[in-house]
């Protein structure tokens, strides 16, 4: 493993899995847990249940959460190109990565675009939800490191790639020429190229 290929302690290969499970195990778990993310809107209703007949209805208030389509549409890509980004290390080959790489990149360019969206909130005195804010920056910074580390693991199973395919039997043999005086010379020199 060469040293260009190592993000802070690890090989980008062990980051890129990590940060792909990592991912995909946080959004599986916020799907069964039923996790209110900031992103969710919410709506309060009030119910009323009728237990007998001759009782008074009870009224109680419920909550119902639910994420728009295109996010959820954008988060089932996310989990999809990140199997894929696994499968790619697993068979060290940069074909399945370009799709992380695109979603990775368009999903920074979104999650900046939010946030100097509420940046702008902040500076013109609205109310901005801190948690949501803190939020948004961890987004970026995680986004950031994923794309730096899943572009190197491109360009690294790249380059393993394509060392895979040139010929390692590639040998010329140099002898039986003239050289300028216009004498036959006789070299054995055997380079590989």
């Amino acid at each position: 493993m060469s040293f260009e290929y190592r993000v802070l302690c690890c090989h980008v290969a062990v980051d890129v899995a990590i940060l792909s499970g990592v991912e995909i195990i946080v959004i599986v778990a916020t799907y069964l847990t039923g996790f209110q993310h900031p992103l969710m809107s919410c709506k309060s209703f009030n119910v009323s249940f009728l237990e007998r007949y001759n009782e008074a209805p009870m009224i109680s208030q419920h909550k119902i959460c639910t994420t728009s389509g295109p996010l959820l549409f954008w988060i089932i890509i996310h989990v999809f190109t990140c199997l894929l980004a696994l499968i790619s290390i697993y068979k060290k080959s940069p074909t399945f990565l370009s799709g992380l790489l695109i979603v990775t990149s368009m999903d920074l360019l979104m999650s900046l675009a939010y946030l100097v969206v509420l940046l702008t909130f902040l500076i013109v005195n609205e109310p901005v939800d801190n948690i949501l804010l803190m939020f948004m920056v961890g987004v970026v910074i995680f986004k950031i490191y994923e794309m730096l580390c899943a572009r190197r693991l491109y360009w690294y199973l790249q380059w393993k790639q394509d060392n895979l395919m040139t010929p390692r039997s590639a040998l010329v043999k140099f002898g039986g020429g003239e050289n300028r005086n216009g004498e036959e010379e006789n070299v054995d020199d055997v380079f590989q190229f």
